[in-house]
């Protein structure tokens, strides 16, 4: 979670950290999950990512991720290294992650 401060009044705290901002097609993407449970009791949760296209469209092969449903342990974090290959074909442009998570079922 490096230098980042966050919020420890939330159920959940979520992090999404990329390897690189720029990767070009035909190249690998790492991204870091970081999932925390900064409360004294364990909470039952769930999420899911999605990537979202240059123009604003959902990638067709979404969910990259999940949805994935568990349960976090007290004062406990979770991290999750994933890579993506780019399609040679993927569109030019800025494209974005959107890891959707919730406490309870219901989004935090």
């Amino acid at each position: 979670m490096g230098a980042f401060d966050f919020d420890q009044s939330k159920p959940l705290v979520a992090y999404l950290t990329q390897q690189a901002r720029i990767v070009h097609q035909g190249e690998t993407k790492g991204v870091l999950y970081t999932l925390a449970n900064c409360h004294d009791q364990p909470r039952p949760c769930w999420g899911i990512v999605e990537l979202i296209l240059p123009g604003g469209e959902p990638w067709p092969g979404n969910p990259l991720e999940g949805p994935g449903y568990g349960v976090m342990c007290p004062r406990s974090n979770w991290h999750y290294v994933r890579e993506y290959e780019v399609p040679v074909a993927f569109p030019l442009g800025t494209s974005s992650f959107t890891w959707k998570v919730g406490s309870a079922w219901q989004p935090v």
